[in-house]
C-alpha cells in the first residue's frame, strides 16, 4: 500500500525501480564511486565515494533483514491454519472472530519469538547495525572536514572538549575528597590531643601544688 502510494504520487513509472534502467543506475553509481579523486579535493572525494559503497553495503543488509522479517508473516500463516486444524480434528468449533483473532496472536508470537531465539536474526540484525554504523562514522569524517574548512567547531573537537571537561570535573572531585580526607583527619588529630591533655590535667594539677608547698616551706625558712 505505501508503495502504491508513493508510486501515485512520484513522476517517474512505478516500475522504474524494478526495470533494466535501476540496474543501469546502480552500475553508473558504482562505477562513479570507483573512480579514484583527483585534484585538491582528492581526499574529499574519496570519502564521498567510500561512504556511497558503505551506504550500498546497509542497503544489501537492511534487505536481507528484511527478507527474513518477512518470511515470518507466512511462517504465522502457516502455524494458524496448524492451529484451526488441530481444533478441527479435536471437534472444537471457532464461534467468534475474537477465538481467529487470538489464534493469530498467538502464532505470531510463537513465530516472532523462535526468529528473535534463532542464530540467523542475531547475526543477520549485527550485520545489520554494524553496516549502519560504519555509514554513520564515516559521514560524520564528512561532516567534520566541511564543519573545519569553515573554521567551525567539529564533532571531534567537542568530544575533546566534553572529555577534557568530564576530567577536569573528576579532578575536582578527587581534589574535594582528599581535602575532605584531610579535615577529618585532622579533627581526629584535635580530639586526640584534647582527649590527651584532659587526661593529663590532674596530673599537672597535683605536680603544680607540691611545688608550690615546697617554695611556701623555703619562703618560710628564709623568713625565719
Amino acid at each position: 500500500g505505501w508503495r502504491k502510494l508513493a508510486n501515485s504520487m512520484s513522476i517517474f513509472p512505478e516500475d522504474i525501480f524494478e526495470s533494466p534502467i535501476h540496474d543501469e543506475i546502480e552500475t553508473l553509481q558504482q562505477r562513479l564511486s570507483a573512480i579514484p579523486g583527483i585534484g585538491p579535493t582528492r581526499e574529499f572525494q574519496e570519502k564521498l565515494a567510500s561512504a556511497h559503497r558503505l551506504w550500498k553495503q546497509y542497503e544489501q543488509r537492511y534487505r536481507d533483514y528484511h527478507s527474513a522479517l518477512s518470511q515470518l508473516g507466512k511462517l504465522a500463516l502457516d502455524r494458524l491454519e496448524h492451529r484451526i486444524v488441530s481444533l478441527a480434528e479435536a471437534g472444537s468449533k471457532i464461534t467468534s472472530l475474537r477465538q481467529i483473532y487470538n489464534l493469530w496472536v498467538d502464532s505470531n508470537e510463537e513465530v516472532l519469538a523462535e526468529f528473535a531465539l534463532n542464530d540467523d536474526y542475531a547475526r543477520l540484525y549485527a550485520e545489520l547495525v554494524n553496516a549502519l554504523m560504519h555509514y554513520r562514522q564515516k559521514c560524520n569524517a564528512i561532516i567534520d572536514d566541511i564543519l573545519g574548512n569553515l573554521n567551525m567547531p567539529t564533532g571531534a573537537g567537542m568530544q575533546t572538549v566534553y572529555k577534557r571537561q568530564q576530567q577536569m570535573q573528576q579532578a575536582l572531585r578527587d581534589s574535594l575528597n582528599r581535602q575532605q580526607q584531610m579535615h577529618d583527619s585532622l579533627q581526629q588529630i584535635q580530639q586526640e590531643v584534647e582527649r590527651l591533655r584532659s587526661s593529663m590535667k590532674p596530673a599537672i594539677s597535683g605536680a603544680e601544688a607540691s611545688q608550690g608547698a615546697v617554695r611556701k616551706k623555703k619562703n618560710t625558712r628564709r623568713s625565719s
